[in-house]
């Protein structure tokens, strides 16, 4: 278990209001601190668990069913780990041996890097970096002319090289802190830069060999698969909260919803024991013979994209049949809607 029951109740008691904030609490991130959950993929050596791939999966849904903002920073906190090994060593104890470490950034190009001596001069905007507003570096990849040919180059960069605009307003997740960053004409030097095709260091761990994307994938729809039976149990609780009501009104309303969440629970534990049979399979495979052919990528890749697609469609059947009190935004259920509404828009769960 992540949390104790008391600690999960604090938190659930709390996750309206943290919406309100746009950012995790003070509190929550001190527990996320000392369990070190912004560190499941950095090696023990630079003060990090390296949790095995599996168990932080698990971690992830587990978090995500708490609250949907916390699952997916701690998915996006950890995934920053990925770096460790493509950082020169010095950087890469720099950047994740402080107790708060935690990495923002874009893997979007959206930025230029000109060639300098001895580094680069940045510019550029890279949206929805979540954890902007508490994070201790930032990555981002940026374009670079090397000769005639055009590269994509991840910058490391300090809190106060960057300006974080806050502009994420998007209807769930909110208190996630997904904001924007702006770079204007700032020096990084050649050693803070990396290339997630040239490892220096850690060259042992299985997890840094993993494709990035399909590890990418696998954490997001973990985080989705969370929300999902947040989703679920928050249906459940709402119902009872109508039981006495709908006896007396409309019993048979009580009785059909009941049939369909039902219904909906039992296909939610056939999704979820789908998703870990393919991706523990998957993470076998991979141990065994060192390496994925792109089938068997493809194949976790359209198994994210599914689980996604599934979870969608339990929300949308279930949602309109609690009336107009279950579209009110101080309700959990009605957060735990939007947190999966919002989740399931990453371009990797996108079903095209």
């Amino acid at each position: 278990m992540l949390f104790s029951d008391q600690i999960v109740k604090r938190i659930q008691a709390t996750s309206i209001e943290r919406e309100k904030q746009g950012e995790l609490s003070p509190d929550i991130l001190k527990l996320i601190y000392q369990k070190r959950l912004f560190k499941l993929f950095v090696p023990t050596t630079l003060d990090g668990v390296m949790s095995p791939f599996i168990e932080a999966i698990h971690i992830f849904e587990e978090a995500a069913q708490i609250d949907g903002s916390l699952g997916w920073m701690i998915a996006i906190g950890s995934g920053g780990g990925f770096f460790v090994p493509f950082m020169e060593p010095e950087v890469s104890r720099q950047v994740y041996q402080k107790e708060t470490a935690l990495i923002a950034g874009s893997g979007a190009p959206s930025g230029t890097a000109y060639p300098q001596d001895g580094g680069y001069l940045v510019t550029g905007e890279w949206k929805y970096c979540s954890g902007a507003t508490y994070a201790t570096t930032f990555t981002a990849n940026c374009k670079v002319m090397q000769g005639k040919k055009e590269e994509v180059l991840a910058v490391i960069l300090q809190p106060e090289q960057v300006r974080v605009k806050r502009d994420w307003n998007a209807i769930g997740l909110k208190a996630t802190g997904s904001h924007s960053i702006l770079v204007d004409q700032v020096f990084v030097p050649a050693a803070l830069t990396f290339q997630l095709t040239q490892p220096k260091a850690f060259l042992d761990e299985f997890i840094y060999q993993y494709p990035f994307q399909t590890f990418a994938e696998v954490s997001f729809a973990a985080v989705v698969l969370g929300i999902g039976q947040r989703f679920l149990d928050k249906v459940k609780q709402f119902l009872n909260q109508k039981q006495e009501v709908w006896n007396i009104m409309n019993q048979q309303k009580y009785s059909v919803i009941l049939t369909k969440i039902n219904e909906h629970v039992s296909r939610f534990d056939q999704c979820r024991a789908e998703f870990y049979s393919i991706v523990s399979g998957s993470w076998d495979q991979f141990v065994q013979e060192g390496h994925l052919t792109r089938s068997e990528q493809h194949q976790v890749t359209t198994c994210c994209k599914k689980l996604t697609k599934w979870m969608l469609s339990i929300g949308m059947e279930l949602l309109p049949l609690f009336g107009l009190s279950a579209v009110m935004e101080d309700t959990l259920l009605n957060q735990a809607w939007r947190d999966l509404l919002t989740a399931s828009q990453h371009t990797l769960l996108q079903p095209i």
